[in-house]
């Protein structure tokens, strides 16, 4: 299994087997942490015909004090078997109205086939 794409951004959208992003990013600015915000955590995994069968996937994110504000969020893919060399799944987690804690870098985390890819998440004040 290979990750081809992990990102936060603010809109995604997948249609066929091409994914659109607009608006990467991995910082957020702002002066009150109280106002919720919505964006996107993708995730594009490639997996070989050999690697075929369910794929559970879970998503969180860790502040930086070391809490869960998203813990656990879990989606299940399957790939079927194949004859073609590789298959791919993508993954769109939108999150809408969440609520920033704290200003400082959160760990964005994506766990699948027993690996942890991870994304940094700089909240600054603006």
């Amino acid at each position: 299994m290979t990750i081809e794409v992990l990102t936060l951004c603010d809109y995604a959208q997948h249609v066929g087997d091409k994914l659109n992003v607009i608006g990467a990013f991995n910082t957020i600015s702002t002066d009150n942490l109280s106002v919720p915000l919505t964006f996107h955590i993708v995730a594009r995994f490639r997996y070989t015909k050999e690697e075929f069968g369910n794929k559970d996937v879970s998503f969180n994110i860790v502040s930086p004090s070391g809490a869960e504000i998203l813990k656990g969020l879990k989606a299940t893919c399957t790939m079927a078997k194949t004859d073609e060399p590789f298959m791919s799944t993508t993954l769109s987690l939108c999150l809408a109205n969440f609520v920033f804690t704290e200003y400082g870098i959160y760990k964005v985390l994506v766990e699948t086939d027993g690996v942890v890819y991870e994304l940094p998440l700089n909240i600054k004040k603006h």
